[in-house]
């Protein structure tokens, strides 16, 4: 559960760069705008959050308050990650991404290593802030991890890793033609988000990330940066560097599959949010043959990710409340856990053909 939820928000991260890869426009967007816009977005969420607070308590349904507090879950800080990212959209402009969610740990370290470490693991729930200590403090800490996903997403979903990178150097570049800018502009991304995949440029990139996370976890562990153990309540340095080691190597892992068993496939599944228009997308012969999808299950459960999530918490607190899970024996538990994933799929396949929840 630790490495899940912390993998979750590495890919919320991951796939908030869809917006500032189709239009690095959005950077400079008015901030306040931006972010009530994102607010608004997130407020069904945080409704979310609630709602479970409110069944959790009235259900005397079994939780740790160690986990995130009294009050605090896992949708408050989901809801509320977005919000801080489009808050610091202006440093993006200038300041590597992964560079920022290193900032952003250091930051983490200090505020737990001045006063919050001993406040967090000793402290009384006497009040709100006390009572949900474990969801406060561990906010900074998952933004770290949304960030490192941020950078994540600008390498992977892009036909090139550079290409958010020249891209805000384009953008920044002043224009003397706008005419002329704007289709130097659509003529890139016909090229970086309708060409093919260079696999191995993303591969060589994502491969020196994860050297750098799996390094920077060991040097952490080695001084006790953060604590000597890796702390998913705390949301300490070593476990920020172990989410972010974990999902680039398996990410790298992916694509290195793919170079091997599917070398001609297209940079996009056909259902992909980064997708090219269709005339961009003919400018090759061979370029509709080349666009193939992903394997039908995984376009269903990306198509409602958000209600599989939900339905998924759903289905485990009805299971928790119906068996003893913690007593049950091998088989049995094998057999509860092979249903619950067949269900989801099932619900995934049902509604492949729409999306649920818009947000």
């Amino acid at each position: 559960m630790d490495l899940g939820v912390g993998s979750f928000v590495f890919s919320q991260g991951l796939v908030s760069a869809i917006p500032i890869l189709k239009n690095p426009a959005y950077l400079s967007a008015p901030a306040i705008s931006k972010i009530l816009s994102t607010a608004r977005k997130s407020l069904p969420v945080i409704l979310i959050g609630l709602v479970r607070v409110l069944l959790v308590k009235g259900t005397e349904y079994p939780e740790h308050e160690s986990e995130y507090g009294t009050h605090w879950n896992f949708f408050i800080t989901l809801a509320l990650l977005p919000i801080f990212e489009v808050a610091i959209h202006p440093f993006i402009k200038s300041i590597p991404i992964a560079l920022l969610g290193v900032g952003v740990t250091l930051t983490q370290h200090i505020i737990l290593s001045s006063f919050g470490m001993d406040f967090v693991l000793n402290a009384p729930r006497t009040g709100p802030i006390s009572a949900n200590k474990e969801g406060i403090f561990s906010l900074l800490g998952y933004f770290a991890i949304h960030l490192l996903g941020l950078s994540a997403g600008t390498i992977i979903l892009p036909s090139s890793p550079k290409y958010f990178s020249r891209s805000l150097k384009n953008h920044a570049r002043p224009r003397r033609n706008s005419n002329a800018g704007n289709a130097a502009n659509v003529n890139e991304k016909r090229i970086a988000l309708g060409g093919p995949r260079e696999n191995d440029h993303t591969a060589i990139e994502l491969c020196s990330y994860t050297m750098i996370w799996w390094t920077l976890l060991g040097v952490s562990r080695l001084f006790g940066i953060g604590g000597e153990d890796v702390s998913r309540r705390m949301v300490n340095v070593p476990y920020i560097f172990w989410v972010a080691a974990f999902n680039t190597s398996f990410i790298l892992g992916y694509i290195l599959l793919d170079m091997c068993f599917f070398s001609s496939r297209s940079v996009y599944s056909q259902k992909s949010k980064l997708k090219v228009p269709v005339e961009m997308s003919m400018d090759h012969p061979d370029r509709r043959q080349q666009m193939q999808s992903a394997p039908p299950l995984l376009e269903a459960i990306n198509k409602n990710g958000l209600l599989l999530f939900l339905v998924a918490n759903l289905a485990t607190g009805m299971i928790n409340l119906s068996f003893s899970t913690m007593y049950m024996s091998d088989s049995p538990a094998m057999a509860i856990l092979g249903t619950y994933t067949f269900g989801l799929c099932w619900v995934a396949w049902i509604f492949r053909s729409r999306k649920i929840l818009r947000f």
